[in-house]
């Protein structure tokens, strides 16, 4: 009688790389969320701004510790003289696009806030000179375009990387939205369809420009380049509102 011979198939087992690379990727969401929910929770400026630097400065940490290198985080001083190139134009870019929304007089509506109507030149210099470049753009752009970025591109296409970090960076606005919504007296009276479509607005922008600053991020190789036209696009359009407002032109 023939003995029968049995060959086992050897179990598929995911690349090492790949694993440490998927338990990085839930490492980086992991603290993306944590760091939304805490700061979402909190009244205090300042300890929102501390949750958002040490979140920043927590990834990016990390990251290196796990091997990832200057070029893979878009943190190489190699890259910084692309970076600050494309930056610049596309601020240059966004900061017309805002300055004619503004003039527009059927446009200029998008900026009126209440909030804007009682700041004075201390509070726009704050917000211009340290808290959009800084707690905002700067933390953000180390989070979603340095790091979680960074680590999709080792994981995917470029292409699946922008767009799923997109959708992180436009989900991460959520909470920010609806506390907004109810800090302005117009908004704040919104029923609940109107808050859920203006959640959902800004979403889909804050995801279309996360499309964009990862673009700018690939391209240049460098984390300068988004982080310029983040501040850019933010500066521009908190300091549009403060004229609007303030000039009674909406």
């Amino acid at each position: 009688m023939a003995e029968v011979i049995v060959v086992e198939k050897p179990s598929v087992r995911p690349r090492p790389e790949l694993t440490a690379g998927r338990l990085d990727l839930a490492a980086i969401l992991a603290l993306i969320v944590g760091a939304n929910l805490l700061a979402g929770a909190m009244s205090n400026g300042l300890v929102v701004a501390t949750v958002h630097i040490s979140a920043a400065a927590i990834a990016v940490a990390g990251a290196r510790l796990r091997g990832y290198s200057a070029d893979e985080l878009a943190l190489s001083p190699k890259a910084f003289g692309d970076g600050l190139r494309l930056g610049l134009m596309s601020a240059a870019v966004i900061i017309g696009a805002v300055v004619t929304i503004a003039v527009v007089p059927f446009s200029r509506q998008f900026f009126s806030d209440d909030r804007f109507a009682d700041l004075g030149g201390l509070d726009v210099l704050y917000e211009t000179a340290f808290r959009i470049p800084v707690i905002t753009a700067l933390t953000e752009e180390l989070l979603f375009r340095s790091v979680l970025l960074g680590i999709l591109l080792t994981l995917t296409s470029t292409r699946s990387a922008v767009l799923v970090s997109a959708v992180v960076f436009g989900l991460w606005h959520v909470l920010t939205t609806l506390g907004d919504l109810a800090e302005n007296d117009v908004t704040d009276s919104f029923a609940i369809w109107g808050r859920v479509l203006a959640v959902a607005a800004t979403v889909a922008a804050t995801g279309v420009a996360g499309v964009i600053f990862g673009w700018l991020r690939v391209r240049s190789r460098s984390v300068l380049a988004p982080w310029i036209a983040h501040i850019a696009f933010n500066a521009s359009a908190f300091l549009a509102g403060v004229v609007v407002v303030q000039n009674n032109w909406a």
